[in-house]
């Protein structure tokens, strides 16, 4: 068996029994960590311990359970004066493997049965000279419990501690502040040529940058003029083309037949101007023939069709191919009063397409108020009673002029000028609110059913 505590490099010793006693000397080199004490901490277990005591008369043990490491600190009670180990570091057969470094202190320790060792680094000069404890536990030869102790206790030549120390830092602070002066003398001559270059590399960069400006400045401005040229001869090329266009593609007039002259290509839908009105309007080129003037369109919701009676009477809403509008009560009053003209109503709903055809349509005057005259009708949705037929020679109701033959105001429950007869009985109103994305109760066919329009048109044609 033998058992050994030691400091290794900083530290000189000689083994008294189970005291230790060490003689602390000053470094002549620091370590790359600045250690200034390693200590160690080991038992084994050879077939001479197991068999006899070694000449320390320290127990024979069997095996090893825990190897510990304390260092003594002294403790006051009161003016009593007394020790405390503080537990270092430890290994156990549970824990037989140790390795941390914490509080100054780099520790390794590995336990088996028959070999233990706890290996302490340390940095600060107070644990150097402190007096630390090497404690052994395990079982005896004949199985009981035994524990065995050695003591570290380190004696100071502090005066030659002191002279020494002072000796080695005075060296090396000189040596350190040569050096100091060297790197920074060196530091500041690299740096002014360094800052020379550099000044000298920014100006030339700066008048390469303004020369490479200037030159791309002019060539820009004689690029941006001729663009400008070039740009002002487009405009006026596409404006004449565009005139051109106006007159070959924009009709005259809109005229039955208009969609099959063979020598004309119009788009389906065209603005142009009506000789009678004096204005613009929308004209379809190409359903049957051509030569429908629509007078309603609808099929989003962004135009509002509960107006007062001005409103419906001048008109309003976009009069475009892609707009919602009413044409106005007045203007159709005119383009059908002077002669016979036809009725073509279009409503899409539940993805199907219904037409009803009207072989006459006149609005009379306002001092009729624009009262509704149909003639007979082509449709599989209004078999001459419902539909727009039911409203035949109803007079136009507005929520502010109700001309209706209820007792109630039409316009007002339905919100949307139309040729009103009994609020009870409603078989078209093409002009209610949009909800959602529908006019619901649009139109009532002859078939008992309600089409839910989702887009609308009223177009006019003479005979």
């Amino acid at each position: 068996m033998a058992k050994v505590i030691y400091f290794v490099g900083l530290f000189l010793g000689v083994c008294n029994g189970l005291d230790f006693t060490l003689n602390w000397e000053n470094p002549v080199s620091a370590t790359a960590r600045n250690l200034c004490g390693i200590l160690t901490c080991e038992e084994e277990i050879t077939n001479t311990s197991v068999s006899s005591k070694s000449d320390r008369d320290l127990p024979g043990f069997s095996s090893i359970s825990e190897i510990s490491v304390f260092k003594r600190s002294p403790m006051l009670y009161g003016k009593a004066k007394s020790e405390h180990n503080a537990l270092i570091a430890s290994i156990t057969s549970q824990f037989p493997g140790l390795s941390s470094v914490a509080n100054g202190r780099k520790i390794d320790g590995l336990l088996d049965t028959v070999r233990g060792s706890l290996r302490v680094e340390m940095v600060k000069e107070e644990d150097c000279k402190a007096e630390f404890i090497c404690q052994v536990r395990g079982l005896d030869i004949q199985g009981r419990q035994s524990v065995s102790t050695t003591n570290l206790v380190q004696q100071r030549n502090q005066a030659n501690n002191q002279v020494n120390a002072a000796s080695w830092r005075q060296g090396t602070s000189l040596q350190l502040l040569a050096a100091i002066q060297q790197l920074v003398g060196s530091l500041e001559k690299n740096m002014e040529d360094r800052l020379k270059s550099l000044k000298d590399t920014v100006g030339e960069q700066q008048k390469y940058r303004e020369d490479r400006i200037d030159s791309l400045e002019h060539r820009l401005d004689d690029r941006l003029n001729l663009f400008e040229n070039r740009v002002e001869s487009k405009i006026d090329d596409n404006n004449n083309l565009n005139k051109l266009m106006e007159l070959d593609f924009k009709p005259l007039t809109c005229h039955r037949g208009m969609g099959n002259e063979v020598n004309k290509s119009y788009p389906h839908v065209v603005m142009t101007t009506d000789l009678t009105l004096q204005r613009q309007i929308l004209c379809d080129t190409q359903t049957d023939g051509g030569g429908w003037t629509v007078i309603q369109q609808r099929f989003n919701g962004a135009v509002v069709f509960n107006r007062d009676w001005q409103s419906y009477k001048e008109g309003f809403g976009n009069i475009e191919p892609d707009g919602e509008f009413w044409l106005g009560n007045e203007a159709v009053h005119l383009l059908t009063y002077g002669r016979p003209y036809e009725l073509r109503v279009e409503i899409r709903s539940d993805n199907k397409d219904y037409v009803a055809l009207y072989k006459t349509f006149k609005l009379e005057n306002e001092a009729n108020k624009y009262r509704i005259r149909l003639g007979k009708v082509t449709s599989s949705i209004d078999d001459g009673s419902h539909g727009l037929s039911y409203s035949k020679n109803a007079k136009f109701s507005t929520f502010d002029n109700d001309n209706d033959n209820n007792r109630g105001q039409c316009a007002v429950s339905y919100k949307g000028g139309w040729w009103y007869k009994n609020c009870d009985y409603m078989y078209s109103k093409l002009n209610a609110p949009w909800m959602g994305r529908k006019i619901f109760h649009t139109w009532y066919t002859s078939g008992s059913k309600y089409l839910h329009a989702v887009s609308t048109s009223m177009k006019i044609r003479p005979l």
